[in-house]
């Protein structure tokens, strides 16, 4: 699944807080709740967050 496909899935109402390109694959989804996670991040994760 690309990322732009996961952003127009009806429903989610998901927002880009980062700039990027969309038409990339996914290859792992997380979830995380700290302000800067992208140390624990190689390429190609999305991070979903509750924005606690």
């Amino acid at each position: 699944m690309l990322v732009e496909d996961l952003l127009n899935l009806p429903g989610l109402a998901l927002q880009v807080r980062v700039r990027g390109r969309v038409d990339r694959p996914i290859r792992w989804v997380h979830t995380i709740e700290i302000k800067a996670p992208g140390r624990f991040l190689r390429g190609g994760e999305v991070v979903l967050t509750a924005g606690v």
